[in-house]
């Protein structure tokens, strides 16, 4: 005679519960994982476009300084075609045109930092003594 064995199928079930379980935590911790490392990277991203945006503009305003402290020395400077002017490794484009009939000049700085372009403008009046006033100064689109 044969002797039949009976097996417990709880035991083996409950290896098959764990490995479920185990399955399920791993994946809602890889989950979490991978939303901080997208909301760290993005939060990185947006400081450095901030970062370069500032740096943009501040060079754009430098650029502008130069014509004002240009128009300064020399009232009846005029460069049309445009100038760079650098700040360490950047440089921006300045262009400085007289309106003799209103003696005024507009000068017209621009800078492009990775991709970040600042715009400053600034109008100023020159009388016939060659004292220079600044009458307007903006950042444009």
């Amino acid at each position: 005679m044969f002797f039949k064995k009976k097996i417990k199928f709880d035991k083996l079930n409950s290896g098959q519960a764990a490995l479920s379980t185990i399955i399920l935590i791993g994946g809602i911790i890889a989950l979490i994982t991978i939303t901080l490392v997208i909301i760290i990277s993005s939060y990185a991203t947006s400081a450095y476009s901030y970062q370069n945006s500032q740096r943009a503009l501040a060079v754009a305003n430098a650029g502008a300084d130069d014509a004002l402290l240009r128009l300064v020395r020399n009232k009846d400077f005029e460069n049309t075609s445009g100038y760079i002017v650098y700040s360490d490794s950047d440089s921006a484009t300045v262009k400085v045109v007289q309106d003799i009939a209103n003696k005024k000049a507009i000068i017209l700085s621009v800078a492009n930092i990775l991709g970040y372009n600042k715009k400053v403008r600034a109008i100023v009046s020159i009388n016939n003594d060659g004292e220079v006033r600044l009458i307007k100064r903006e950042q444009i689109e």
